[in-house]
């Protein structure tokens, strides 16, 4: 087929996640496997010292994908940090091993 009409539509399982990182890598086969996840202090433990606290790691979803697929992935991710930046300046990186622990998820997400 030279120009297929595309069509987009939700599946039946469609769900929206806000999530404050992702960690992953690549399987023995080559696929890609992302994990997005919400770290949050668990209130039983907040009662204590400082260094009892306990953060839980909730994995939210699992995204398979193949290397073409990342790829493709980081080039559009990385031109809407551009625009992002562009518009609203740096966004600043976490340091490695930093957990963004209680972060909301923007206003509007589920409106």
């Amino acid at each position: 087929m030279a120009n297929p009409k595309i069509v987009h539509c939700r599946d039946k399982d469609f769900m929206t996640v806000y999530a404050t990182g992702a960690l992953g890598g690549f399987d023995s086969q080559g696929a890609f496997h992302m994990i997005f996840y919400m770290p949050s202090v668990k209130p039983e433990t907040l009662q204590g010292k400082k260094e009892n606290e306990v953060v839980e790691v909730t994995h939210l979803v699992k995204v398979v994908m193949t290397p073409a697929t990342l790829k493709q992935l980081s080039d559009w991710m990385g031109k809407n940090v551009q625009s992002f930046e562009k518009q609203f300046g740096e966004v600043e990186t976490p340091k490695e091993g930093t957990v963004m622990i209680g972060a909301r998820p923007p206003e509007t997400m589920y409106g």
